[in-house]
């Protein structure tokens, strides 16, 4: 597909390279945004039960209807594709958590929830969220503990 498209895939992100393409040729692709031909468990990791129900031994996107053809697992979402993959009644390999997944897992499902309740996109949402959350508020309830301790 690249090679009609006379994309040139030298740089090592090949996905800089598909969104400049795509900015430069508009009228050259389509955008999916149904999830009718692809999705990806990247951004939506713990909400793989609310965003996907399986329906005739298909994946079916709960808010947009469409039934993605590909769907594609990062790496690092070992947790998250198992779960999607429970929920098809076809047999698929799974490849077990890598150690520290299961914090990282942990992670996402608090960076996935107010984007998920705003129906905001994921970026900079989860940055922000994830900042908050699991950064500042860690801090603060620590300096709020030893200020406690030394008042008392």
């Amino acid at each position: 597909m690249l090679g009609a498209l006379k994309y040139d895939a030298s740089p090592a992100c090949d996905q800089t390279r598909i969104n400049q393409w795509y900015m430069a040729n508009p009228d050259a692709a389509a955008r999916d945004f149904d999830q009718t031909i692809f999705a990806s468990s990247a951004c939506q990791v713990g909400l793989e039960d609310r965003l996907y129900r399986a329906q005739d031994g298909r994946l079916v996107n709960t808010r947009t209807g469409g039934e993605p053809v590909f769907f594609h697992f990062p790496a690092e979402n070992r947790i998250a594709s198992a779960r999607i993959l429970d929920m098809l009644p076809q047999p698929h390999r799974r490849l077990p958590p890598r150690p520290g997944e299961g914090y990282r897992f942990f992670r996402n499902v608090i960076e996935t929830r107010l984007p998920y309740l705003l129906d905001r996109p994921a970026y900079p949402l989860e940055d922000i969220v994830a900042a908050v959350a699991l950064r500042a508020m860690p801090v603060l309830v620590g300096i709020s503990i030893g200020i406690a301790l030394l008042a008392g």
